[in-house]
């Protein structure tokens, strides 16, 4: 067995590392400024939030979810409600294979989303079939959509009323960059909550 050898700057590693640290650099800061205080103010009024994604997105959307539940939480103060549609992996399921996947998470949301509910869709390619069409519904119904999205954005940046387009064709990179703006938001989350 052959030990293993990092070879120095130019290996692989490194230069991952330092192209997400180059892309959270570039991502524009403004938008996720507007969507914390779309967040304190949507709690304060007692909306739900609700989140969901494609794949690693929907791992990211899940994860985000779990925190903004848990990691908001104050002895003294309402308890943040939220939800990610990729959880129910019953209902995803039932509804990919009764209409089609595309329809999976808008058929969720009628269930689930109420008019002042926050969603957040996040997709690194903004062209996520599944995730547009549950945007469309989102926005029918007046939810305030908070969209986290990458490359030029896709459709979805041009439907929401906040997007943070983070600026990279890299998918992995652009995933690594929604996750560190989600624990962003939780944190100012918490602060405002305790406050």
């Amino acid at each position: 067995m052959t030990e293993y050898v990092m070879d120095g700057d130019d290996n692989a590693m490194v230069r991952y590392l330092d192209r997400v640290a180059a892309t959270i650099l570039a991502t524009p800061r403004e938008p996720i400024y507007r969507i914390a205080q779309h967040l304190h103010t949507r709690y304060q009024l007692g909306a739900t939030f609700i989140t969901c994604g494609n794949g690693g997105s929907a791992a990211t959307a899940s994860h985000f979810a779990g925190d903004l539940t848990k990691a908001t939480r104050h002895d003294q103060r309402t308890p943040v409600r939220a939800l990610c549609l990729n959880d129910n992996m019953t209902g995803l399921t039932a509804w990919s294979n009764d209409t089609t996947y595309a329809q999976a998470l808008s058929e969720q949301l009628k269930s689930l989303g109420r008019p002042g509910d926050v969603f957040v869709p996040i997709s690194g390619s903004g062209n996520s079939p599944n995730v547009l069409q549950a945007t469309v519904y989102a926005k029918q119904h007046n939810m305030l959509i908070l969209a986290l999205t990458g490359s030029d954005g896709g459709q979805l940046a041009a439907m929401a009323d906040v997007a943070v387009v983070v600026p990279s064709d890299d998918m992995p990179a652009i995933e690594d960059v929604h996750l560190a703006i989600c624990h962003v938001l939780v944190n100012e989350l918490k602060a405002s909550v305790a406050r």
